[in-house]
């Protein structure tokens, strides 16, 4: 049995559980039916339902499911084979390892004190961001400088959330750096779809899932400053489907690092851009910096959904999985 097959069932298999544990959790109670969809534990329906669910939440995690089903069957698709060196085949696993959290180990990291998980993710996504910087091919120092001074701010929200966690003085405060902190993390998504297009590695596919990464994040960021208080402290409908829409960064991540062995695709600037031969050469060996941009703009949006509702970060699912 090849690679491509075992793969092939275990995708089978996790999306068909997915549906099947929906439609059980619709027969069997509200409990039941939060842990299949939300894929959190039964403690925490207590704050966004204590009384039950209604009808709209019922129907909103029905959808959820088949929405989580459908990016879990993206995300869990096989690695492209070929060749890798030391940095790339780092960064595969590092971008494997933030899925991995993303869907799974949020919830054990989050038994933790929460300055663990901050730091976690703090140094997690500075190692991403590293390698990045050896790994991609940007063709341009005014990109790449532009990306470093977003990636800069977003890693500087992440350090902020750990200081904040253990009680030292922060590199800043107010609403207004929160926002800028935030919308850092939607620029960096937005420059690091670009180098991917410039790299030339990665498939339309991929960079339509950065795209919606990007708009997904900057979607989030109006609703829980704008809307926050209207839509938490009525049916958990509309935060059970943001939920699941935000699995697109996971699909984006899974993709980057899938895509990575993909060097025999051709590394070409777009038709309005290319330079001379010798140029594009001389412009292929440079390396540059890129970072996904999603859990530094999750994790400022969950202080905000903390600091609103009057929770800590355990009694919150949106602490393990909030946008890009």
């Amino acid at each position: 049995m090849s690679a491509d097959d075992v793969w092939r069932i275990i995708r089978i298999g996790l999306v068909s559980l997915v549906l099947a544990a929906a439609v059980a959790g619709l027969a069997l109670g509200d409990v039941w039916l939060w842990v299949a969809v939300e894929w959190s534990p039964p403690a925490y329906l207590s704050f966004y339902a204590p009384g039950g669910f209604d009808t709209p939440t019922t129907v909103a995690l029905l959808v959820a499911a088949v929405v989580k089903a459908a990016l879990l069957w993206l995300i869990l698709r096989a690695p492209a084979p070929g060749p890798l060196d030391r940095r790339a085949q780092a960064l595969r696993r590092l971008l494997y390892l933030a899925v991995a959290y993303a869907l799974v180990l949020c919830y054990p990291i989050a038994l933790l004190p929460d300055a663990v998980d901050a730091a976690f993710l703090l140094a997690l996504w500075t190692a991403i961001d590293v390698l990045y910087l050896l790994v991609i091919r940007w063709r341009s120092r005014m990109l790449r400088a532009a990306a470093g001074a977003m990636f800069a701010v977003e890693l500087a929200g992440m350090a902020n959330e750990l200081l904040d966690e253990l009680d030292l003085p922060e590199l800043g405060s107010g609403d207004i750096l929160e926002l800028g902190m935030m919308l850092g993390g939607v620029a960096a998504t937005v420059i690091t779809v670009v180098g991917q297009r410039r790299d030339g590695r990665w498939s339309r596919g991929t960079e339509a899932a950065g795209w919606s990464s990007a708009g997904v994040s900057a979607l989030m960021i109006a609703v829980y400053v704008f809307f926050f208080p209207a839509i938490f402290s009525g049916s958990p409908a509309i935060p059970v489907l943001m939920d699941a829409v935000g699995l697109v960064s996971t699909v984006w991540i899974a993709a980057t690092a899938r895509e990575l062995p993909a060097a025999g695709r051709p590394a070409e600037l777009p038709p309005a851009r290319r330079g001379s031969r010798a140029h594009t050469l001389q412009d292929a060996r440079l390396k540059r910096f890129v970072i996904v941009g999603g859990y530094a703009t999750r994790a400022q949006l969950t202080e905000i959904a903390q600091e609103a509702a009057g929770i800590t970060a355990r009694e919150n699912f949106a602490c393990c999985r909030t946008c890009s």
